[in-house]
């Protein structure tokens, strides 16, 4: 009885050893599972990179002028520097520039002139970088009218998109020409340039470019003649440049010059492959203002020459040409003050 009683609490004990054990390892594999999910969590958090966002405000709707900026995008090249990049249109010409200076926006596509006037109004803006190098705001009218120099806009209606730039380029123009610009009857017809002019609501229009509205107009069997500016007393100056904040500009230049150097990058990509840079740009058109391929592929041919040349690096921005074009301004009297010309720039690439 004795011996039959110490082998059950033998086995007793025995059996109790093991259980011990077996919960032993359960806990230890636990707590391994449980740290591996932990190290796991931790080790995708790591992997997520935060990203910095940027905005960038148009000058007007999706075209062949920004399909640098759409190929960049869609090649990833804002992604791999951890850039998201958020592209806004414009309601109005100088919208952009204007928020910019509020710091809603961080940076938009204006004009050289835009910039200057927009600093003679206390608007701390600067550009940052020249994109097309060459004015494409032409005097259109229509292929039948009379007008054929601009002397002959006395008394005729000319619709312009409400910025001063284009009566500044008006002006000069009516001036070299001896004609007095106070006998021009302006019209603010807003973004409906090519509207106004093919249904004959004015005799001409200026603020309309000639690598895109041209050839809209040409297209839809409204063909227009135009007269170059720069024959009429407006200096060169440069049509597109990329604009961002003081601020911005003298707290973070590293951001700025990865935002160019990806910009740059595009750009190339452009040059190499047209075609696609152009499919890239549709893909992104705004429904309000659907594009065509041919017009597109026409107007880019157009822009390319006066993006970036064997002399000048894609963006470089030189001293003449803001002292230049500030003098001009300032003799049309459209800036309340003469600004320095030098603060009104920096450049991103020598």
């Amino acid at each position: 009885m004795n011996n039959r009683w110490s082998r059950m609490v033998i086995v007793a004990i025995l059996i109790c050893i093991v259980l011990l054990g077996v919960a032993a390892s359960t806990d230890n594999r636990l707590f391994v599972k449980r740290e591996d999910a932990d190290s796991s969590t931790k080790a995708s958090q790591q992997k997520t990179p935060t990203m910095t966002k940027v905005s960038l405000m148009l000058d007007r709707y999706p075209n062949a002028a920004h399909a640098f900026i759409y190929t960049a995008i869609a090649n990833g090249y804002f992604r791999e520097e951890g850039i998201e990049l958020e592209i806004k249109q414009p309601g109005e010409p100088s919208e952009g520039v204007t928020l910019v200076g509020l710091g809603v926006i961080d940076l938009t596509i204006a004009s050289q002139p835009q910039v200057l006037i927009a600093r003679a109004d206390e608007i701390p803006v600067v550009s940052i970088a020249a994109i097309v190098r060459h004015p494409m705001n032409y005097l259109m009218v229509p292929k039948t009218s009379t007008i054929q120099s601009p002397k002959n806009l006395a008394h005729r209606k000319i619709g312009y998109p409400g910025d001063g730039v284009s009566v500044a380029i008006l002006k000069t123009m009516m001036l070299s020409d001896e004609a007095d610009p106070e006998h021009a009857v302006l019209v603010n017809v807003k973004r409906d340039l090519v509207q106004s002019i093919a249904s004959h609501k004015v005799d001409a229009i200026i603020g309309g470019n000639i690598n895109e509205d041209r050839i809209i107009l040409e297209k839809r069997m409204q063909p227009v003649r135009t007269i170059e500016p720069m024959l009429y007393g407006v200096p060169e100056y440069y049509e597109l440049v990329l604009v961002a904040n003081e601020t911005m500009v003298a707290t973070n230049p590293e951001l700025l010059q990865t935002i160019w150097g990806i910009l740059a990058r595009g750009h190339q990509d452009v040059i190499d492959s047209p075609k696609d840079a152009l499919i890239n740009v549709m893909n992104k058109q705004n429904p309000s203002f659907p594009l065509r391929m041919d017009i597109e592929a026409e107007s880019l041919s157009i822009l390319l020459p006066f993006m970036s040349n064997d002399d000048e690096v894609f963006g470089f921005q030189s001293k003449s040409a803001w002292s230049v074009v500030a003098e001009w301004l300032d003799e049309t009297r459209l800036m309340r003050r003469l600004v320095n010309s030098e603060d009104a720039y920096v450049n991103l690439v020598d």
